[in-house]
């Protein structure tokens, strides 16, 4: 029966230990090495720093008890005997190669840890993750991830420990007697035990054993060192002289050297072995290990992929001119490169025609995926154009930014919108507006007829986001100040019914505003005791163009008039005007928040992922939808 086990193991070694094997172990530890600027290296300080944290939670197990899980194969018989056997048959020439496998290998299992940790998924309150999910999440080879699932289970379960065991109590019976099969029951007894009780008591186990382990093992290893320290020049000599001699180099010895020295190597590293990536898909991670997070996730997710191809996504502006939306392209280029998800962007130059032509180009062309800030959002004929194109092929759709109706995007399975909610916008504006005006009534008041008169910049005419906005940051404003006994709020044109000014190019663009400013001014003054004495805009596009045109005119500069300008975005610009003191404030519409959230969404479609995974649940509404939040901005984050 054991000689049968032996024949099988020794057969199946010939071809996984082989020198094709060997090639692409050793190409793929130079290749991360390299395209991760020897991140094992450069990182090893930082790398103590996150192992020794013990936080833990119901879900996984801390930092440090994932790496006491994977060294507990580590420092043990495996490298012990392992080291001996190689030494025995490649010669001192192979514990060179045994070192340079292992340090540039360990950029493979840093790679599979960190991609376990990104693919990872919660099951019955625990995470789960490893190669398997990896396969299937991460590429899509949901088959191939269930054939690695069930190799990993027969290694991992059969081979592995039977090795282990086979050493252990081969030793037993050679130093002290005891039968093989008594230390053979002990060991599976203590096995079990520590099994059946889940990861959490493998990690909590492994904790407390392994850093015994290690200290004894560092500590032998440096007094076998110091008691020969006379001989360790001769002995790196040999060892280096062994791995370049030219007669092993051209007589074929060679072979046995490098092929013994990657085998330890490769085991001791853990690379391309997929033991050690499940156990660190198991491990929390905390907040204080975000920014680090990052800089990984970027580091790996570029190098990936290299090597494995999701397809190209279309992303489709409505023009790339509107401010906040250059800055939502900025965040979501950044975003998708960081996931290593291709892309191909697209300016719609706000005309629907243009972009439902692109929409059709990019089909054709073979997107897996459409994220699409559409043009008209006066009516729900563009979208559901877009999502019956989409629908046709299969294809996944994320509107974003500019509303998209609940009938139309629930009518396609494969359709969501990321957006805000813009009432609340209107809201959180006029409340602004109305506490600033309540604070500094005399102030604005600038005729003193205890009455504020306005101006209001709406924006694009049919625009969901733009009439609500209009609506509640009047009616907001005038709720606070009739609160505190004041008059409501005054249109400026008494004569005007509409009470607002619109962008006719439909841009919300500053070069409007600054042209409907001008010519209010020009006719409304303070020396006529009849003066615009506060600005509402929709967007800080809009509020940047009229802070304009009241510089012109000879306001809102230091030591004159100003008049309080409010807008909504938080773009860069007024947020410099809010410091400069030409504007008054704004509502912060989270570009980067958007952009993160439709990159995670895609991701989530191309890995086939649940659609809202990673994302913050109270975002989410419904099935259809993911509200990014909103905050005020009068200077201060």
């Amino acid at each position: 029966m054991l000689n049968s086990l032996n024949n099988v193991v020794n057969f199946l070694n010939s071809y996984i230990w082989g020198v094709g094997m060997l090639i692409l172990i050793v190409g793929s530890g130079l290749y991360f090495t390299i395209r991760l600027h020897g991140f094992q290296f450069v990182h090893f300080k930082d790398m103590w720093s996150r192992i020794i944290d013990k936080q833990d939670s119901d879900s996984g197990i801390s930092a440090f008890g994932s790496f006491c899980t994977t060294m507990a194969m580590r420092v043990g018989t495996g490298n012990v005997a392992g080291v001996a056997v190689a030494i025995y048959m490649g010669g001192p020439g192979a514990l060179f190669w045994m070192i340079l496998a292992g340090m540039t290998n360990s950029a493979v299992c840093f790679a599979e840890c960190t991609l376990s940790v990104l693919y990872k998924t919660r099951i019955d309150g625990q995470y789960r993750g490893g190669g398997a999910y990896c396969a299937e999440r991460g590429l899509g080879w949901k088959k191939y991830g269930a054939f690695m699932a069930m190799i990993l289970m027969i290694g991992t379960s059969v081979f592995m420990p039977a090795a282990a065991t086979y050493t252990i109590c081969d030793g037993f019976h050679n130093a002290i007697k005891i039968p093989m099969w008594v230390s053979a029951l002990v060991i599976a007894l203590i096995l079990a035990v520590v099994v059946i009780g889940g990861v959490k008591r493998i990690s909590a186990i492994a904790s407390m054993i392994v850093p015994f382990m290690v200290t004894v093992y560092l500590i032998a290893a440096i007094v076998i060192i110091v008691m020969n320290i006379t001989a360790v020049p001769g002995l790196i000599k040999e060892v280096v002289t062994a791995a370049f001699a030219k007669n092993a180099v051209f007589g074929g010895t060679i072979g046995v050297i490098i092929q013994q020295g990657v085998k330890r190597g490769t085991f001791s590293s853990a690379s391309g072995m997929g033991e050690a990536s499940p156990t660190a898909a198991a491990a929390e991670t905390t907040k204080a290990d975000e920014k680090e997070t990052e800089k990984v996730t970027e580091a790996v997710t570029e190098a990936a992929k290299d090597l494995a191809d999701a397809g190209e996504i279309s992303v489709l502006y409505y023009t790339y001119g509107d401010t906040y939306i250059s800055s939502v392209r900025s965040a979501l280029d950044a975003a998708l490169d960081k996931a290593g998800i291709k892309y191909q962007d697209y300016d719609s130059n706000n005309s629907q025609t243009t972009q439902t032509e692109q929409v059709s180009t990019a089909i054709a062309k073979g997107t897996s995926l459409l994220v699409v800030n559409l043009v008209d959002s006066g009516s729900d004929d563009a979208a559901k154009n877009i999502i019956e194109l989409a629908k046709a092929q299969s294809i996944p759709v994320i509107f974003f930014n500019r509303s998209v109706s609940e009938e139309v995007v629930s009518a396609y399975d494969k359709a969501v919108f990321v957006g805000t909610d813009y009432e609340m916008a209107g809201h959180m504006q006029g409340e602004m507006i109305g506490e600033y005006l309540v604070e500094n009534y005399d102030t604005v008041d600038l005729n003193g007829d205890g009455q504020i008169s306005y101006v209001m910049f709406k924006g694009q005419e049919g625009n969901a986001e733009a009439i609500a906005r209009t609506q509640f940051g009047q009616e907001d404003a005038d709720k606070v100040l009739e609160a505190a006994g004041k008059k409501p709020l005054a249109f400026y044109d008494a004569s005007n019914t509409n009470k607002y000014l619109v962008d006719q190019g439909g841009l919300w663009s500053a070069a409007a505003a600054t042209e409907y400013m001008q010519t209010i001014l020009s006719q409304y003054s303070e020396a006529n005791n009849n003066m615009v004495e506060l600005v509402i805009a929709n967007n800080d596009e809009m509020a940047i163009g009229s802070v304009t045109a009241l510089q012109n005119a000879g306001y809102n500069k230091e030591g004159a008039t100003v008049i309080p300008v409010f807008g909504v975005d938080a773009t860069d610009a007024a947020k410099d005007a809010i410091a400069a003191g030409t504007m008054t404030g704004t509502i912060k519409q989270d570009a980067e928040g958007m952009a993160n959230t439709i990159a995670q969404i895609t991701a989530n479609y191309l890995t086939s992922a649940e659609t809202f995974e990673g994302v913050d649940a109270a975002n989410v509404v419904g099935t259809w939808r993911v509200n990014i939040p909103y905050a005020m901005y009068t200077g201060e984050e």
